[in-house]
């Protein structure tokens, strides 16, 4: 038993809403300096407006308590796009990095999720389970981690740990699994024609 002060909980470590900051940070990320002209009000309004929506899809205290899976995150991405149109005149867009029968590698995924980051105003939404059960966004790729813009304070995810779901375990250590069908490309659309998540 430990005979220490008790420290208090933070926002994040007794929810689930990870999913829900990861795609405010994401449409952050994905607009650069131009984020830094929306006030604080606006992320609020933003925030809210996706809370709204977890809580017609799969319920405020299911999510809250248990977090959200791909098919919310997805309709949260097009929540997102959609406020962010029509209460700021912004186009950002998002698709599904894989298609629903691809299956590459970790290698093969890190180089397409390289690729996407690698070029101003995109953002890359991912899930990971395993060793750490979280919704994240990936800023930038190193030689040895995924570089995260992360509301839990995460800073990166070391890549020897990383996995595919349909990849075979790895025998010993930590391990963060991929899902396929969890990868999102998000990224600022320059033309003034909306793009809408597919699917």
């Amino acid at each position: 038993m430990s005979h220490h002060a008790p420290l208090p909980f933070r926002q994040g470590e007794l929810d689930g809403l990870c999913g829900v900051y990861a795609v405010v940070n994401a449409v952050r990320l994905a607009l650069g300096v131009q984020a830094n002209l929306l006030r604080q009000r606006d992320w609020q309004d933003l925030f809210v407006a996706l809370l709204e929506s977890v809580d017609r899809s799969v319920g405020a205290a299911h999510a809250a308590s248990n977090g959200i899976d791909t098919r919310p995150l997805k309709y949260l991405l097009k929540v997102a796009i959609s406020h962010m149109a029509t209460e700021h005149d912004l186009t950002i867009r998002a698709k599904p990095m894989l298609a629903r029968d691809e299956r590459p590698c970790f290698e093969k995924l890190l180089r397409r999720i390289g690729d996407w980051v690698g070029q101003p105003g995109q953002a890359v939404v991912l899930s990971v389970f395993g060793s750490l059960n979280h919704w994240t966004v990936v800023r930038r790729v190193s030689h040895r981690s995924l570089i995260l813009f992360d509301s839990s304070g995460y800073a990166r995810i070391s890549l020897d740990a990383c996995r595919m779901a349909h990849e075979r375990p790895r025998p010993k250590g930590r391990q963060h699994i991929v899902p396929h069908d969890a990868i999102f490309c998000v990224g600022r659309h320059e033309s003034k024609r909306r793009a809408a998540l597919s699917g």
